[in-house]
């Protein structure tokens, strides 16, 4: 359930998305058939980069926010392809050059914006990208350890199968055995 903030929030966004939206339409109007293909082009290309911030912030993946590749491995106490705070501005900074309500013809690019900021922020603090950081490891390490179990389980259960196929056609051939044997001799 949504609390009263969230649901003005959201109308907020709702208004101002549809603003824009009509803006857009206005300057379409004005322009001649060449520069409407180039500016409906454009907006898609904006869309889908708005749609793919939101979609991550929406999950709360703030590197994916960013469109940053978080590779993090440690060696004992040495921690090797960790993302520096340099890089996260840098690509806050390239990626607000596109998102901004002012370059982005898309509607929803104040709040691609915001969600934007909100994932830079937080990845340049050291001490909360850390504590992400862990957070993702150990949901790494969750979802691993289920996957394995699975696996576990699903060989336990062709094990059992296997196993009780094999009786069923022991106690079957069981009276046969000696015929059997013997024809098996003489074929040989």
């Amino acid at each position: 359930r949504f609390d009263e903030g969230e649901v003005l929030a959201r109308e907020q966004a709702e208004k101002i998305r549809i603003e824009r939206e009509k803006k857009f339409e206005r300057e379409l109007e004005k322009m001649n058939r060449e520069q409407q293909k180039v500016a409906k082009r454009q907006k898609r290309t904006d869309a889908k980069i708005v749609r793919r911030i939101l979609k991550a912030s929406k999950a709360d993946k703030h590197y994916d926010v960013l469109g940053l590749r978080n590779i993090n491995i440690t060696l004992g106490k040495i921690k090797l392809l960790r993302i520096s705070s340099k890089e996260v501005k840098r690509a806050y900074r390239k990626l607000a050059r596109t998102i901004h309500p002012d370059k982005n013809k898309d509607g929803r690019a104040a709040e691609a914006f915001d969600a934007l900021e909100r994932s830079a922020s937080f990845l340049s603090d050291d001490n909360l990208r850390t504590e992400y950081d862990s957070m993702i490891s150990a949901e790494k390490i969750s979802k691993r350890q289920e996957r394995l179990q699975n696996l576990l389980d699903l060989t336990d259960f062709v094990y059992r199968r296997t196993r009780f196929i094999v009786q069923i056609v022991y106690r079957v051939i069981k009276p046969f055995s000696t015929p059997l044997l013997v024809l098996g001799i003489l074929l040989i």
